[in-house]
Order: structure tokens, then sequence, then C-alpha cells
């Protein structure tokens, strides 16, 4: 079983971050062995921060169905994708023989100075494109957050 778990490095050793790590540890066993990756994770806030400012979005337009399809075009719009060949089975939908693939956004595919960039160019994007460059909209993204960090 695999687990994402937050770590502080205090006084020379690792410890946990929060209660749900520290369980995680509790539960391993002794001389239990261990594979360890280690990530220099992103700002979770920062994240947070987008997906909330998405999640309005996606609230405000009637063309995606899902917040996933919303999220791939304004990658794709900002040019965040590469363009690939399609394969024989998608000619049947697509006729121009290339289309837009979506780079990923999460944890482990981008460092937080890509991420950083990303937020910098996308934000005032949708911003613009769904709040009519309405900059109040991440005040309430933020609203959001703090609501839901209450709970």
């Amino acid at each position: 079983m695999s687990r994402r778990i937050f770590m502080r490095k205090r006084q020379g050793g690792l410890f946990p971050s929060d209660t749900v790590s520290q369980e995680v540890i509790d539960a391993i066993k002794e001389n239990q062995l261990l594979t360890i990756k280690i990530l220099n994770d992103r700002n979770q806030k920062h994240h947070r921060l987008f997906r909330a400012i998405l999640r309005l979005a996606f609230e405000n337009q009637e063309r995606y169905a899902t917040e996933k399809s919303l999220h791939n075009a304004i990658k794709n719009a900002n040019g965040f994708c590469e363009v690939v060949p399609i394969s024989k089975i998608e000619k049947h939908w697509l006729s121009k023989g290339f289309k837009l693939e979506p780079h990923s956004t999460n944890y482990d595919s981008m460092t937080q100075a890509e991420f950083t960039k990303y937020f910098d160019k996308v934000v005032p994007f949708l911003v613009d494109t769904y709040f009519g460059g309405n900059k109040a909209v991440i005040i309430e993204a933020k609203k959001m957050l703090d609501v839901n960090s209450k709970n």
C-alpha cells in the first residue's frame, strides 16, 4: 500500500507534520522495510487557492460538463500542453491528424516554481474569461478556503 505523508526535518530527524502522518507512521511494523521517495512538495495553500478559483470558474460557465474538462481546456488555451498525433480510432472524430494533450498539474509532476509560473499565467486568464476581469473572485476563493479549513 502506498501512502503520502508529510514530514518536517527538525534537529537532524524527520518528524510527522500532522496527525494523519503520525497515524501512518504508528501503523508501520517494527523492522518493516520501506522505500521512501523524498519530494519537495508544492505549497498546499497555493494549490488549494488555484483549485478554488477553478471551481468558481466551473460554476460560472455552462460549456464544460466537468471541472476536469474545463481545466484541460484552460491548460490547452494557455499552451500548457503538447501537440500529439491522433490514433487511428480518434481519426473518426478528429480530422487534423493532431490533438492537444494537456500537461499534468499534479504534485508529482511540477515543482513549486513551475506551479507558480502556471498559476501566474492561468489565474489572470480565468479572471478575465470567466469573471469579466473582476479580481474579487480571488478574495472569494480565499474565503472558501478559510471556511473549509475551519470544518
